[in-house]
């Protein structure tokens, strides 16, 4: 029997309708009791992408934080991850101040620290005084602007400035992580620990955050995603996580 491997984003890939999203747990949890293995891959961080898992009781064989630069196992277990230089984060905070974020958070493999953050109203929590930021290496650097074009405009410019970096649009969040990392990679080195063979391997995702893993291998995105990510999809759209899942297990039924 081959090995099946799914790696899915969460945020506006599972449902948000209360329904199709215990349709779509309840395919998960049907996919794994065939054989199959299954994760999520965030750009949110390690604790946020666990608690998502536990609250919501979505079953999983590993979850993968940060656009795919730090794995963890549903039991805390860490598997790997990927971090840059501490002498690039503090430039690259300044930078995006600069260009007017709204909040820096730093990811690394044991926390977050949230050091500048403005409220709706104009206050600012962790005021950005240098003293404060502690220079060590990351794994993600999360900023946000309040425009998606804008965000988009940013990220250019940071990949064009910082060459070991790379700027992940992700709606009005911006993702910023080690050069060479990503979703794609991430579900690459994790289907080598798990066994599973390029050919069996599929994604599913919403965002540009979430396109170098769905190009990369047999990859879906939900009807919610833009327009160009659509047409650059090898598998196309679907409705839900649900729907996927269902595809992937009548197309391999003879060996999930």
């Amino acid at each position: 029997m081959k090995k099946i491997l799914i790696a899915s984003d969460f945020d506006g890939t599972f449902s948000g309708d209360d329904d199709q999203f215990e349709r779509d747990a309840e395919a998960v949890r049907a996919f794994r009791r065939a054989g199959g293995v299954f994760g999520l891959v965030s750009g949110r961080n390690a604790a946020a992408l666990n608690y998502i898992h536990t609250h919501w009781n979505i079953e999983t064989d590993f979850l993968l934080a940060d656009n795919g630069g730090t794995c963890h196992m549903p039991s805390g277990e860490l598997l790997f991850a990927r971090e840059a230089s501490e002498y690039a984060l503090l430039p690259l905070c300044h930078y995006l101040m600069s260009k007017g974020t709204r909040l820096i958070a730093v990811n690394r493999p044991d926390g977050t620290d949230m050091i500048f953050y403005t409220h709706s109203d104009g206050r600012i929590d962790w005021a950005p005084r240098r003293a404060f930021w502690s220079a060590r290496k990351f794994t993600e650097v999360s900023a946000y602007f309040d425009s998606v074009e804008k965000t988009h405009r940013v990220a250019r410019e940071i990949n064009a400035l910082f060459p070991r970096l790379d700027a992940l649009p992700n709606g009005g969040c911006l993702d910023i992580v080690p050069r060479g990392s990503g979703k794609d990679v991430g579900v690459r080195q994790i289907a080598a620990l798990f066994g599973v063979e390029k050919e069996n391997i599929y994604t599913i995702g919403d965002n540009y955050n979430d396109l170098p893993m769905i190009v990369a291998y047999g990859g879906w995105v939900v009807e919610g995603a833009p327009d160009d990510m659509k047409e650059k999809a090898p598998c196309g759209t679907v409705r839900s996580v649900e729907e996927m899942i269902g595809r992937v297990m009548r197309a391999g039924e003879s060996d999930v």
